[in-house]
Formats: structure tokens, sequence, C-alpha cells
């Protein structure tokens, strides 16, 4: 009997392996099988039996532990992998694929789960499987909103005659990135060591489009006038767009009646003003209370701004985050030698006149003109 029950012991290992290499077998017959999930098999032992018991451990002996002899392995089970494999283009447009969990709902004679998206349209328009089942899926009314329900056979009316409806609403959900143009303010604000800061609500508009629309400055101009003091001249910019179509803008230039000299025109997207801005004072300007925090907030420059500046060879300094224009010498020489009062940083020039004009485009570069002034 020993020699017959280790014979069987290991006919049961050679069973179980062979349903092993046979699901193996299965996965490589299939492996370009479309939706196809591979399976493992898993074993256990048959039973065990007990030659002898164990024994505790006492005062006089260690204890023993039973002795035991498997009578060889079963099956447990095989199991399917639905782990998701690598979506692939197959360039027909009824083909589909499901990414994460869940089945494609078919029908034929009975109701049934696949993964596999081979799908055409028959001669109806409905959508099946290669075999003729019909793919379902809940419909829709005639708004296109979903009704929930009973499932319907999913149908394409290609060349059906439909009146086109533009999209009036969408919604969305998500989470704004804190380091984000819009989130990034609030924290701003809130993280502030000054005061308290406590944010009621904040009201977002979103636009979108369909086509870049950017316009880029190419040159600026005196449209024919000589610039003299306490007039206004045309300023010219000339500007292309994503198409390469010229765009034109013209913004009135009021030139102050005490200004003397050669001027400067600066025209100017925000995020260069902004850089020029940081290269004039020199040295980054801390917010020093929470009402300088909000004005910088609120003269951030916007991409779809164009931004121009008339600026003057003038002295000025920034005292304690306030930027002062046109100082005399004697009030730059008195905060030069005593900056007791708070950070002081001389400015190179002086801003005389500035213009911002809405665009309907997100505007890049810059560009510089010299004006010399006609003497009155």
């Amino acid at each position: 009997m020993a020699l017959t029950g280790a014979m069987y012991t290991g006919v049961s290992g050679l069973s179980v392996n062979q349903t092993w290499l046979n699901v193996i077998g299965n996965n490589i017959a299939n492996s370009n099988t479309t939706g196809f999930k591979s399976s493992r098999t898993q074993f256990k032992p048959q039973f065990y039996v007990t030659d002898s018991p164990g024994s505790a451990p006492d005062t006089n002996f260690g204890g023993s532990n039973p002795s035991q002899e498997g009578l060889g392995a079963v099956l447990a089970s095989i199991e399917k992998n639905f782990n998701p494999g690598a979506i692939q283009s197959t360039g027909q447009p009824t083909d589909m694929a499901i990414d994460g969990d869940g089945f494609f709902v078919v029908k034929g004679s009975s109701q049934l789960y696949t993964r596999d998206g081979n799908f055409t349209l028959n001669s109806n328009h409905e959508l099946v499987t290669g075999d003729g089942q019909f793919v379902q899926g809940y419909g829709a009314d005639t708004n296109g909103v979903v009704q929930s329900g009973a499932l319907t056979n999913i149908v394409v009316p290609l060349g059906a005659n439909q009146v086109a409806k533009a999209t009036q609403d969408a919604s969305m959900q998500g989470n704004l990135n804190a380091s984000g143009t819009v989130m990034a303010p609030l924290a701003f604000l809130v993280g502030n060591d000054f005061e308290p800061v406590d944010i009621q609500s904040v009201d977002l508009t979103i636009e979108s489009t369909e086509q870049p629309k950017t316009a880029t400055i190419e040159r600026v101009w005196l449209d024919g006038v000589r610039a003299k003091a306490g007039k206004t001249v045309p300023l010219k910019v000339l500007m292309r767009n994503y198409r390469g179509e010229e765009v034109i803008r013209t913004v009135p230039l009021d030139i102050p009646a005490n200004a003397t000299g050669s001027l400067q025109v600066m025209v100017s997207d925000g995020s260069r003003l902004a850089q020029w801005e940081r290269r004039e004072v020199r040295q980054p300007t801390e917010p020093r209370s929470v009402s300088q925090m909000i004005r910088a907030l609120n003269t951030a420059r916007k991409n779809n701004r164009l931004y121009v500046r008339l600026l003057a060879s003038d002295a000025g300094a920034v005292i304690s985050g306030e930027p002062l224009s046109s100082l005399p010498p004697s009030v730059l020489g008195v905060l030069e030698s005593d900056r007791s009062a708070g950070d002081f940083v001389p400015l190179r020039s002086a801003t005389l006149r500035e213009w911002d004009m809405p665009m309907e485009y997100v505007v890049i570069g810059s560009r510089t003109l010299t004006l010399t002034l006609d003497a009155n």
C-alpha cells in the first residue's frame, strides 16, 4: 500500500501540472485575441495523514511536532488576470476599448459580457460584435439626455439628416493647482504674516477657443506728427496674429506739458513689462501690508493686454515697497544717507504716463521708441 500511495501522490502532481500547462497553452494561443484576459492556476495540498500526534512541552520534556504525510496536490482555482493591457489604435472608428474596470454588454440569444471591443455596424446602423451580437447601452432622448433603465441596442445613425445644435452648457469638476494662476493669489493672501484674511467666495469665468489667439508686436511709430510737450500724438502699434494677418492699434499719447528732452515709449506684453520692472527696481520689493499685497494683485500684468509706458530719465526711489518717481536731488540725498525709515532702492527712470489696452489676443513681444520733443 505504501508504494501504491506514493504512486498516486505523484500522479496527483502530474495531473495538476497538466492543468497548469493547459492554462499556459491557452494563454499563449490567445495572445493576439482582442480583449483576452490571461489565467493562472493555484494549487493546494489534497490532505494530510497524521502518523503520530505532537506533544506539548513540560518540565521533563521539550515537546514534539506531529508527524504528517501529504497525499498529493489538487487544483485550488484558475484565476483571471483583469489588469488592463495596452490600448492600441486600429484605425476603425467603431472599435472600442475599456480603460479600467467594466465590460461591454452584448445580446444575442442571451445577454453576455465581454471585453472585446471589435465592433462593426450592420445595415441598420446597429453596433454589433464580430459574430453578430447586439452591443447594448442606455439610450438617449431627442435632447441628448441619457435615459437610465432598460438597455437598448446602440444605433449610430450615419447618413441620417439631423438639425445641428450648438453646445450651450458644459460642466466639469476638478481641483485647482495650488501653485497655478487662480489659486496662487489666494494662497498669497491667506498665508500673509500681517493680518488674517477671510475670503468669502471666488467667481471664476473660463473662456475657451478652438484656435490659438496670439499677436506678436512687430513695429511701433508715430503717425506723421511731431511730438511736443502738452500735446496728444497717435502711437501706432503693428502686430501680427497667429494667421499672419496684420493687427494695428492706435494709442493716444498724452505728453505732459513739463516734459523736455528725449522720452522713451515702451510697448510690451505683460510678462516682459513685469521683467523690466523687476530689473528697474534691481531687487524684489516685498509687500509690507495686506493693502500692498492686494494692490500688487490688482496691478498684476495680464497676457491679453497691450501695455504702453512713457518714460523719462528722471531719478526716483522705492521706499518700503512704495515707488516714488521724479524726486528732487536733495530728497534723494537725504533718503540715501538716512535709510532708517525703510529700504531704499534708487530708480533710474520715471514713468510719466502709462496705458493698457485690452486685446482679443495673447500679446507677445516688446518694442521701444525714442521721442525727441520739439521746442515750443
